[in-house]
């Protein structure tokens, strides 16, 4: 009988014939088992592995176990080295490759080296801690080398961008890809998105992306996130600048090589007159809300800028003069979460596709919005104090895909909509007498609908953060009463085909909820939510 045998294959980043290098397999040589190491899943899916144990980060205590056993010396264990080495074990993640190397490279160093060694890794500017530049990230760069398209590259790096340790809402990265016209074959802001959430679920099998802590949204490891920042600081290709909690803006002559850059700070107020990046792309600012923008700091980055975030910060009485510069260019355009005066000036930029004001401080949308034509996203999305869209303004853009209203906000213009022939995504509240206006729900394929003026304003399943992936909501909900048979066929078209969350509020006259909403049944519900219906006798009757 054959001696047991147990071959450990390292390190395979591609799928290997075991049976063509002379390893033998299957029932006739059970006492062969191989294990093999790999950092794609895919790997072992195709190679038909028969059970996948994926190598979790080290909890906290052991991570500071292996670091005080490889840092060595009584120093480490108390003393005033002990906080800074606690910090600098925490930072390295839990990724033991990160923990050895790291401490190894710090052993009986002094006390500035760890502090310096702290700062370092809090500023993600980990390439100068001896040994990750040489040891560590060559490494972990190679999952980068490895993976097969250029799409998720780019995807991975563009990452980097956002926030350290915080959700990446993957709704972003679809805009930003469509600024920048990443993908060959996609012509509409939907498909762009199912590639976007594929190269994400490819990352994700290569272990170079985390699920975020809700769908919707992914997340970079920080020790990933460094790497990131690493391979972009230094690939022609990909030249990105991420710049965290700085406190003045570094020499311009710094960022002329640059396709991205991120502005991630509290602490600056003022920015340089002008933004010498000739080749810069993409141009992220989350910043204080008293950032000033210079009359001409986008006239050095005008001829290629082609997706602009500008978060948090105040513009008012009105947006920067600056931003007229990008009028030939700017395909993207994102105010999140700012307080904004006269917004007229963004009728200017003519080539926008994409805009966003989702959860600023704005109250109205003016009639000289109806000039952007190419307009494919229009996002008001938690903007509570909007009180006036002008008439006429939404049915002038023609080319819109995709409409998300404020959640409170009644839009009385219906006939509007009956314009908009290549909408697939809306979100929109709207009365109960203007629902037989309502004409273009057959070409949807998401949705966020409430019909009626609810008393008791809950926040139901598809307001919440990640609405973008659970659209397919309809709420019926009114302070009156209403017939069921009120209701126009193609609403009854959306709750037989299509929705899949829905809430009824405050209805009169439904005692058979489902009969008299649709006999033939609600295909697509998955969540169903009653609330206040005290005429309501049978949720189905099974007797008819």
């Amino acid at each position: 009988m054959m001696e047991p045998v147990l071959v450990i294959l390292d390190v395979v980043w591609d799928v290997l014939d075991l049976k063509a290098v002379g390893i033998p397999l299957g029932d006739d040589h059970t006492r062969c088992k191989v294990v093999l190491t790999t950092r794609s899943q895919d790997v072992c899916t195709q190679m038909g592995v028969q059970k996948i144990v994926a190598v979790e980060e080290l909890d906290k205590q052991d991570a500071w176990d292996l670091f005080k056993e490889m840092a060595g010396g009584e120093a480490v264990y108390s003393g005033d080295l002990n906080h800074i080495a606690r910090e600098v074990a925490d930072e390295c993640g839990g990724v033991p490759l990160v923990i050895v190397t790291i401490a190894r490279a710090l052993k009986n160093k002094n006390h500035y080296v760890w502090t310096d060694a702290a700062r370092q890794q809090k500023n993600s500017n980990t390439k100068y801690i001896p040994g990750l530049g040489k040891d560590v990230y060559p490494q972990l760069e190679l999952s980068f080398k490895y993976l097969d398209s250029e799409d998720a590259k780019y995807l991975f790096l563009l990452c980097c961008l956002f926030p350290r340790d915080r959700n990446i809402p993957i709704e972003d990265l679809t805009r930003y890809v469509m600024a920048l016209k990443m993908f060959e074959g996609v012509s509409t802001i939907e498909e762009a998105r199912g590639r976007v959430y594929a190269v994400v679920s490819t990352l994700a099998d290569s272990f170079m992306l985390l699920d975020g802590s809700e769908e919707g949204f992914d997340k970079m490891h920080h020790v990933l996130r460094d790497v990131a920042i690493y391979i972009s600081s230094k690939h022609e290709k990909f030249r990105f600048k991420v710049m965290a909690g700085v406190r003045n803006w570094p020499d311009p002559q710094t960022f002329a090589n640059y396709l991205a850059i991120s502005l991630i700070s509290n602490n600056i107020y003022e920015l340089p007159g002008e933004l010498q990046a000739p080749n810069l792309q993409t141009l992220r600012l989350q910043c204080n809300s008293q950032l000033q923008i210079p009359d001409d700091f986008f006239q050095g980055s005008k001829d290629q800028l082609k997706c602009l975030e500008m978060s948090g910060i105040h513009f008012l009485p009105t947006l920067p003069p600056s931003l007229q510069l990008l009028s030939s260019t700017l395909r993207t355009l994102h105010l999140t979460s700012c307080k904004l005066g006269d917004i007229s000036m963004i009728a200017t930029l003519r080539r926008l596709e994409i805009l966003s004001f989702c959860g600023s401080a704005l109250a109205v949308i003016p009639h000289n919005i109806a000039q952007l034509t190419r307009l494919r996203l229009l996002d008001l999305t938690n903007c509570v104090t909007l009180t006036k869209i002008v008439p006429g303004v939404i049915g002038e853009l023609r080319k819109l895909e995709e409409l998300y209203l404020p959640e409170f906000f009644e839009f009385h213009n219906l006939d509007e909509l009956n314009f908009l022939s290549r909408l697939t995504r809306l979100q929109i509240r709207i009365d109960l007498l203007g629902i037989n206006l309502y004409g273009c729900v057959l070409g949807l394929t998401s949705f966020n609908i409430t019909i009626g003026t609810p008393k008791n304003y809950t926040t139901p399943q598809f307001y919440k953060p990640n609405f973008y992936v659970c659209m397919r909501s309809l709420r019926i909900t009114n302070d009156g009463p209403i017939q069921p048979s009120l209701l126009p066929d193609r609403i009854k078209f959306l709750l037989l085909e299509k929705t899949k969350n829905l809430v009824l509020d405050e209805l009169k006259n439904f005692n058979n909820i489902f009969s008299e909403l649709n006999q033939e049944g609600l295909n697509e519900l998955m969540s169903l939510e009653l609330n206040f219906l005290k005429e309501m006798v049978y949720l189905v009757n099974t007797m008819e």
